[in-house]
């Protein structure tokens, strides 16, 4: 019996519309999925300001038009950092979800790491993501979740761009 090789990637993320050598990411990706002979792509997105912000929901969003075996999972997106309630109208978390997938998202990508907890000063526990996650589990949602980093993230001594042992992370 002879299998067909069907590997899906488990996630890319985009961080600004051209990569470093100034080639497009859709190229990149492109050219990543054909090299590997992967049978789809799946871009995580990142809304926070350190890994790119709300431009990322919007790319993926162009990725999947230009790549119809790509899959995208979307971010929630906040005014600002800390975040602050209350959020303002239109974009409470329960909204932004239902947006997403209303104009084709796949999934949701959650970056809760100690880095990002630290900015956003408000818990993923919090009352205001409930009505989103029951919603969520309702529709039998996927969810790709970060919640943390290797353990040699948090020693200085690695030089690591997240270093998070000066003991001010949650």
């Amino acid at each position: 019996m002879i299998f067909e090789k069907k590997t899906i990637d488990s996630h890319i993320h985009f961080y600004s519309w051209f990569h470093r050598d100034g080639s497009d990411y859709f190229q990149k990706c492109d050219e990543l999925q054909e090299a590997l002979g992967l049978q789809g792509l799946c871009i995580d997105c990142m809304t926070d300001p350190m890994y790119g912000g709300v431009e990322n929901n919007i790319m993926a969003a162009l990725y999947k038009l230009h790549n119809p075996t790509a899959y995208a999972h979307g971010a929630i997106a906040y005014p600002s950092y800390p975040i602050s309630l209350p959020l303002p109208e239109g974009m409470d978390p329960l909204t932004q979800y239902r947006e997403l997938m209303e104009i084709g998202f796949d999934g949701m990508k959650f970056l809760y790491k100690p880095d990002v907890q630290k900015l956003a000063k408000l818990p993923i526990d919090h009352e205001v993501y409930a009505p989103l996650f029951a919603q969520m589990e309702k529709d039998h949602t996927h969810i790709t979740w970060h919640v943390a980093d290797p353990a040699n993230f948090w020693d200085v001594k690695t030089g690591r761009k997240w270093d998070y042992s000066d003991g001010t992370y949650p």
